[in-house]
């Protein structure tokens, strides 16, 4: 499948997102969407229905919460984990994390360990090491239901490594991508949307 062959849509409890707010793309043969939707009300819980390709079943369900808003007093909950190395699979703290049903989830570094089990030097061979990190079903079912922030650090390049390695700007594009977020350019943070899960 070619993302740019497909219609692609996101609903929010019904609603779909703005047209041109969603971007699309093929990394490694499987399309990565995503979307940005506006004028959502502030500490409410939502619904998200992702991608919905045209001829295809529905993907999974996603909930969350919108953030509150920055003169609101409210309290909020998060979990931090870091240190993603394959090995360590099954991530079976993710399932705890869950369970905590915390408003987010930061991630503090090393989300794969690039320079380990074969070490990533083209951009696929990162992308593959995201992708066997995000086919572990505990981090899966945790990020359907929690949003989370991502801090690069070593090993998605190299552990140790300098500025001006050279394996630097790929392991930045391809954590970029694979977190489905904007990486800020003052530094290596990559960020999805403040939001979490819909509480009962």
């Amino acid at each position: 499948m070619r993302a740019d062959e497909n219609t692609i849509s996101f609903e929010v409890r019904g609603l779909p997102i703005a047209q041109g707010s969603s971007r699309a793309w093929v990394v490694a043969g499987k399309p990565i969407i995503t979307s940005t939707a506006k004028g959502l009300s502030s500490w409410r819980r939502l619904v998200l229905m992702r991608a919905v390709v045209e001829g295809r079943s529905p993907g999974p369900i996603g909930r969350f919460v919108t953030a509150p808003r920055a003169d609101d007093p409210a309290k909020v909950s998060f979990c931090f984990s870091g240190d993603s190395r394959e090995s360590y699979k099954p991530f079976t703290i993710m399932d705890a994390v869950r369970a905590q049903r915390p408003d987010f989830f930061l991630h503090l570094g090393d989300t794969i360990y690039a320079d380990r089990g074969g070490t990533a030097r083209r951009l696929e061979e990162f992308w593959a090491k995201y992708r066997a990190n995000r086919d572990d079903a505990a981090t899966q079912r945790c990020f359907q239901e929690t949003s989370f922030y991502v801090v690069w650090d070593d090993h998605e390049v190299e552990d140790n490594f300098t500025p001006d390695h050279p394996l630097a700007p790929v392991g930045r594009r391809a954590a970029a991508s694979r977190q489905s977020g904007r990486a800020r350019r003052a530094g290596p943070l990559s960020r999805r949307s403040w939001s979490a899960r819909a509480r009962a």
